[in-house]
């Protein structure tokens, strides 16, 4: 059987994978990474990876205390990178919004202060 861990995807086949694993509003930055809602019990993060390897997992994940608050800060970051990209600005690395950011454990609070939890 043939390792696709590692195979380059289109647009379309990341998108259809992504939601066939049950993320929401799956959407592909001008950039080419690829950005999702994950459902979870108790909050919701935003994923981003990239269209290289789609089925071994994301690169990035910020959390969000509830789902409505993870979809809009998506769309809105997705406008936001969608118009950077038309007036050739430089796409914002990340949503806003969050209040965990998983891979570096930065934290912030409703006022916006950031702080690294150990």
């Amino acid at each position: 059987m043939k390792d696709t861990r590692h195979m380059i995807v289109t647009e379309t086949e990341a998108k259809r994978y992504l939601r066939s694993q049950g993320y929401m509003a799956v959407n592909i930055l001008p950039d080419g990474r690829w950005v999702c809602v994950a459902p979870r019990n108790f909050h919701a993060d935003i994923l981003s990876g990239t269209l290289v390897g789609v089925r071994t997992g994301w690169d990035d994940q910020w959390s969000y205390t509830n789902i409505v608050k993870a979809v809009t800060a998506l769309l809105t970051w997705c406008d936001q990178a969608l118009t950077a990209d038309l007036v050739d600005e430089q796409i914002p690395s990340e949503p806003t919004g969050w209040h965990r950011h998983v891979p570096s454990n930065r934290r912030r609070d409703e006022e916006g202060n950031e702080w690294i939890e150990l």
